[in-house]
């Protein structure tokens, strides 16, 4: 049976909670001196990373979804070309010679969405500023899994940019956890992490 898109956020939203609730488990105990800063850094790493590998996953299923026809969007303008009535197979014919798709950078997943999908919806829809969003998602990404130079040098030129940061807060984990606002007091990586949820809902 077709399951509704909406719950294929919802499942995304629970793993973005529970991340949640590691990250302040963790600052409960940094506030008590248990663990110290460079170890509630990396876990801030690895958090962001797992946020976006649920973000990667909830394209797929919900693209993969809609063109086997095991997902039926809430919106009326989402309707696959042609449609496959087999997820494995839909999954093959999308991956091609490969054994997975790249949907990141955004603009793949809108390219072979407007291959497959009427007018490339829902993944056409996201705004400028919110496929800029995605963008400095993944440039923080990219920043903590390969620290080369080309992603640290596009990490300081498209984030930090304008910033004023100590040294240390300018390395990508201790950057997700500097303050970003005092009222509501949040930090980047939750600012970051209020983006990629609300563009996940409007997809879905």
């Amino acid at each position: 049976m077709a399951k509704k898109s909406i719950s294929l956020f919802n499942t995304f939203k629970n793993k973005i909670t529970i991340l949640d609730k590691i990250r302040k488990k963790q600052e409960n105990l940094y506030d008590k001196n248990l663990v110290v800063r460079r170890d509630i850094e990396e876990v801030y790493s690895a958090l962001y990373i797992d946020s976006l590998v649920f973000l990667e996953a909830l394209i797929e299923d919900l693209f993969i979804g809609i063109l086997s026809g095991q997902i039926i969007s809430r919106y009326s303008n989402v309707k696959p070309k042609i449609q496959i009535k087999n997820s494995k197979l839909a999954r093959e014919i999308v991956y091609g010679s490969g054994n997975y798709f790249d949907w990141f950078p955004y603009n793949k997943t809108e390219k072979i969405a407007k291959i497959y999908l009427r007018n490339g919806n829902p993944f056409t829809s996201l705004d400028k500023n919110e496929k800029n969003d995605l963008e400095k998602c993944f440039i923080i990404r990219n920043a903590i899994a390969h620290k080369s130079y080309y992603s640290i040098n596009k990490f300081n030129k498209d984030i930090l940019a304008g910033l004023i940061l100590n040294p240390r807060d300018k390395k990508p984990n201790a950057f997700l956890r500097k303050q970003f606002s005092q009222n509501p007091n949040t930090n980047y990586y939750q600012q970051y992490i209020i983006k990629i949820l609300k563009i996940a809902q409007k997809l879905c």
